[in-house]
């Protein structure tokens, strides 16, 4: 707001403001559609940048036929770390295996399934992928903030969108309900695996009768969140008849930088599979320092169980229930002669997947650990970190080399009748340290973390309160002060408990003062830090420098003790002294510290 005095024009700022860059490219140069009704989206709202289509088809970049999923540097990133990934399902449907999905082919088409049982037609244009952001008001006007505009307003809330009943009365208003945010941006569309010719082009059986509504978001955060997205996936059994045996799978084939020297490996207590590199050094892409990627089940199917258990299904917790964990993990090699990709277009590629994700291999044999002669449903389940176990490299005698890999990790068994939902997320994380296998620890830690801030509804840790800001102006002077409502700030970071540590709480340490351009907040120049006297000078944090995650410091405290007010005299901005009339921007920001977190501090 602008305070008037009788000498000088002053505006402060009150700073808490979130600022967002936006991209979003005009259809000529983001979208190669290879059906009428294939349509593309990307979601690149932190260091992920990942490419997801109507059709199911994940992390596939539509414009190249390559990798479509790519880390670090979000927008501008440019190493490849998944050539392409995707949902798969299976059952029994008389005495019949079917199984349908995404992998190297796309079973599924756009669109809802009606009330009649049969598929709407997919070439409307409103079975696209709706792409919203918080923060889209924001933005000049023009082609951009249009499109932004045209998704919020026209969210497709009748054919199964997410959205919040601001005015509780029941029904979707449209200009006072809104869309249902989770994350910082969303993805969503709706598919259904109704089409006869797509379905046998995957796997060589007809469809079940089942609509997938997806939704896919991520946080606009640093640390830990900062390198996740998450899919999930909302299933609908619209057919007439029972899918016995019902297993849902993810399926990655996951190329590390150099898709030839990748290894392959999971965590059944996190339910995680991931891939590593197998060479230590990922040459002309990640280098040395390598990182690991993984997925992870954060909400398996729901089954029946005990009173005393519950489980997580559409935002709630249900008694009586459990989600069901990675019940199998596999994987397999290209261009290998044992573990191989299933048959496309025929049945029989039916049942070798459907083998697959029942823990055996391709032809019903049992995988065995070759340390211990014992059958597995879980391969390469040892800790390459530790060296125990079954992994790749050193704890597979006789094993593969590095190469191309696919993995698979399945959670079921479950009938699925006519008129039943289940609910799936997957959560694709990437973690990244000093060596391979360094990387593995650190994803395991992400992965862990995640699943806490899940189980939480993105609950998190929130940053301190916004200063309260005043000023007063005389003949060439500002004066500033703010009060000390940020002071007592002292949260728990949930994502840390459990770990053994000391402190685990996000405590105040001191206040920045900066100067702006603009109301809007450009051209940010600091221009004043105090600190608590402490051991705390300076913190650090990752930033990306040329594509990489680098260790920098972010705030440098001069450990002389806290203040709340500023004289000014000179413009930080033109550095002239200050001229009566004219307007000035100023704000104050207060952060916390957690040396023990990811991010380690945050700031109002």
């Amino acid at each position: 707001m602008y305070k008037k005095f009788s000498y000088l024009s002053v505006l402060i700022l009150l700073v808490g403001i979130t600022f967002l860059g936006f991209y979003r490219a005009a259809d000529d140069d983001q979208i190669n559609k290879i059906n009428v009704n294939d349509d593309y989206a990307y979601i690149a709202i932190n260091q992920c940048f990942m490419w997801v289509s109507n059709n199911g088809d994940g992390s596939h970049d539509p414009r190249t036929d390559g990798s479509g999923f790519y880390w670090p540097g979000g927008e501008n990133a440019t190493i490849p770390a998944i050539f392409e990934d995707g949902l798969i399902f299976g059952g029994k449907v008389g005495r019949e295996i079917r199984v349908n999905g995404n992998t190297h082919r796309q079973g599924l088409q756009a669109g809802k399934i009606l009330e009649n049982g049969t598929p709407d037609d997919p070439s409307l244009t409103k079975y696209k992928v709706y792409k919203i952001r918080k923060g889209w008001e924001l933005l000049p006007p023009g082609p951009t903030r249009d499109e932004y505009e045209e998704d919020y307003n026209n969210w497709p809330v009748e054919d199964g969108a997410p959205w919040v009943d601001v005015d509780g009365d029941g029904i979707y208003t449209r200009g006072v309900d809104q869309p249902f945010f989770i994350g910082d941006e969303v993805l969503w569309y709706v598919a259904n695996d109704m089409d006869p010719a797509k379905s046998t082009f995957t796997y060589g059986t007809l469809p079940m009768g089942l609509e997938f509504q997806t939704t896919i978001f991520g946080f606009n955060r640093t640390g830990d969140l900062g390198d996740i997205l998450f899919k999930k996936y909302l299933i609908l059994n619209k057919g007439n008849t029972t899918v016995r045996d019902m297993i849902v799978a993810y399926w990655s084939d996951t190329d590390m930088g150099d898709a030839n020297d990748d290894f392959t490996g999971c965590d059944t207590v996190l339910s995680l599979g991931y891939t590593w590199n197998g060479d230590e050094d990922d040459a002309g892409f990640y280098g040395s320092t390598p990182p690991a990627l993984g997925y992870d089940f954060f909400q398996g199917p729901i089954v029946e169980s005990a009173a005393t258990d519950s489980a997580k299904f559409l935002g709630e917790w249900r008694h009586g229930y459990r989600n069901l964990p990675m019940t199998a993990f596999t994987f397999y090699i290209n261009g290998g002669d044992i573990y191989v990709d299933p048959a496309q277009g025929v049945a029989e590629g039916s049942v070798e997947f459907y083998n697959y994700m029942t823990g055996f291999i391709w032809n019903g044999a049992p995988f065995v650990d070759p340390n211990t002669g014992e059958e597995t449903k879980f391969v390469l389940a040892g800790d390459p970190v530790a060296g125990t176990g079954w992994y790749e490299g050193d704890g597979f005698p006789g094993g593969p080399p590095p190469g191309d890999r696919r993995h698979l990790q399945a959670s079921g068994p479950f009938q699925f009748s006519p008129g039943d939902t289940q609910e799936v997320v997957v959560g694709i994380i990437v973690g990244r340290s000093t060596d391979s296998k360094a990387s593995i620890t650190e994803l395991k830690r992400k992965d862990f973390a995640a699943q806490i801030a899940y189980d939480l509804d993105f609950n998190l840790t929130p940053a301190p309160p916004a200063p309260t800001l005043h000023g007063n102006g005389e003949e060439g002077v500002i004066t500033l002060w703010w009060e000390d409502n940020a002071e007592s700030y002292d949260e728990v970071d949930p994502l840390i408990i459990g770990q053994g540590l000391e402190d685990t709480t996000y405590t105040f340490q001191g206040y920045q003062l900066w100067q702006f351009s603009d109301r809007s907040g450009n051209n940010q120049t600091l221009i004043g830090s105090w600190d608590i006297e402490d051991d705390i000078t300076t913190v650090y944090g990752f930033e990306q420098i040329q594509g990489e995650d680098v260790w920098v410091p972010k705030i440098v405290g001069p450990n002389l003790g806290v203040r709340r007010f500023s004289i000014r005299t000179i413009d930080a901005l033109t550095n002239s002294r200050l001229k009566n009339g004219n307007p000035y921007y100023f704000g104050v920001t207060a952060y916390g510290v957690s040396l023990n977190s990811s991010p380690t501090y945050l700031e109002s």
